[in-house]
């Protein structure tokens, strides 16, 4: 058990840095891609910038094969999904605990207390 609590720390550690990654790499390396077709991609990975005077920088900077397109989407995807799988995990065990500290606290000290008291001493 006290292992198995381990892994799961030590899963959620490494979870974490590459959420943190993940969010710089988008926030640093952020750009677009114009396809022959006109559509416009948007994804972020670490890129070197040329010499571009048409403002439009890094637009048609560098190239891109198809699968290329297709893993920075998967790995977007499973970013996002990892984090949405860790944020419900947390909520959920901050759910659990407070659900269990309520009713700790509940039944310790009302419950108790109107069922361990007497009734008043009958007199004549």
């Amino acid at each position: 058990m006290k292992q198995n609590k381990t892994i799961q720390k030590i899963i959620a550690v490494i979870l974490t840095i590459g959420v943190l990654l993940f969010f710089y790499n988008i926030s640093s390396n952020w750009h677009y891609h114009k396809l022959p077709n006109g559509v416009i991609i948007v994804h972020a990975h670490p890129y070197v910038t040329q010499n571009n005077t048409s403002g439009n920088i890094p637009m048609n900077t560098h190239h891109h094969t198809a699968s290329q397109y297709a893993f920075f989407a998967g790995m977007m995807s499973t970013m996002v999904l990892l984090l949405l799988i860790l944020i419900i995990k947390k909520q959920q065990q901050f759910l659990i605990k407070s659900y269990n500290n309520f009713h700790s606290i509940v039944d310790n000290t009302f419950i108790q207390q109107c069922f361990d008291l007497r009734a008043p001493p009958l007199t004549i």
